[in-house]
């Protein structure tokens, strides 16, 4: 996502563009979520080509659980290496 403008500060007015990626459509419906506000949407002019369909549920990232964290970090262990994190402070 990238905003672009300013928004209103200090009583005045203001506007602001935000552009969301079709994979970060997701992302965006969680924020109107959390304000309890559907955020309206400008069409895309016609000239500049045919825009993507809002539709945050087909980039909905899966959840993932305790068992993805530990298959990815025994993946990522390099061969040698103790099977308990390491102490980043040396001791001295």
């Amino acid at each position: 996502m990238h905003r672009i403008g300013r928004t209103a500060r200090a009583g005045d007015e203001g506007m602001s563009i935000t552009l969301v990626a079709p994979e970060e459509q997701y992302r965006f419906k969680q924020i109107e979520d959390f304000l309890e506000k559907e955020i309206y949407k400008i069409p895309i002019p016609e000239e500049l080509g045919v825009a993507p369909e809002y539709n945050p549920a087909a980039y909905r990232r899966k959840k993932r659980t305790a068992g993805d964290r530990m298959k990815k970090n025994f993946r990522n262990r390099r061969s040698g290496d103790s099977k308990r994190p390491r102490n980043r402070r040396q001791n001295k």
